[in-house]
């Protein structure tokens, strides 16, 4: 990212909620290269440390209920007011629940649903994103975010080199070629094309 745009949220708290991890590891980047002072995120807790080591400063089981999450926000030490959430799933009755339960009154929750219907409580700013270039907000996202891309993997200030599981298709290895995966022939996948 340009140096202009990394570093602007260096006092801020995030809370990313969700559970499938390919979405939490690279909104954890992205909040990591943006300067969030606290990156709070759900996950299975067998991803504890990965998620650590990529920048997120708290894990929380994402089998916990909303007034569970809330506690559980409440035990971490020196923790400013939320004020900005990431629901990385768009599910309406779940991980959105936790990212508008997280935030105080005039907090901002960006979901990857655009589509999302929620009624939003007065002084909760909604914004949609999704990474589909059809849509108009995010043609402008790709615009400033594309041409860093290269950079931000050749300098591995964004990291893609964990395995995902079986069933995304996932990475074996750093990215180094696209093949047709043998579990699926119609779909691309990245890295060791013996992979079985």
């Amino acid at each position: 990212m340009r140096r202009a745009a990394r570093c602007v949220h260096l006092k801020d708290p995030l809370v990313i909620s969700g559970w499938q991890l390919l979405g939490i590891i690279l909104a954890v980047q992205f909040a990591r290269l943006s300067g969030f002072s606290y990156v709070v995120t759900s996950a299975s807790l067998k991803h504890a440390e990965y998620l650590k080591s990529l920048g997120a400063t708290h894990i929380i089981d994402q089998n916990l209920t909303v007034d569970e999450f809330r506690q559980e926000l409440a035990t971490i030490e020196g923790l400013p007011p939320l004020a900005y959430a990431f629901d990385a799933i768009g599910e309406s009755n779940s991980s959105f629940l936790l990212a508008v339960a997280a935030l105080c009154v005039a907090g901002t929750v960006v979901t990857v649903r655009p589509t999302l219907e929620y009624s939003t409580p007065e002084g909760l700013v909604l914004c949609r994103f999704s990474a589909r270039k059809r849509i108009p907000t995010s043609n402008t996202l790709y615009r400033v975010l594309w041409p860093d891309v290269t950079r931000l993997l050749e300098t591995k200030a964004l990291v893609v080199r964990r395995p995902f599981p079986a069933s995304l298709n996932g990475l074996r290895k750093e990215p180094t070629a696209a093949f047709r995966s043998p579990r699926s022939p119609s779909r691309w996948a990245f890295g060791d094309s013996s992979w079985p």
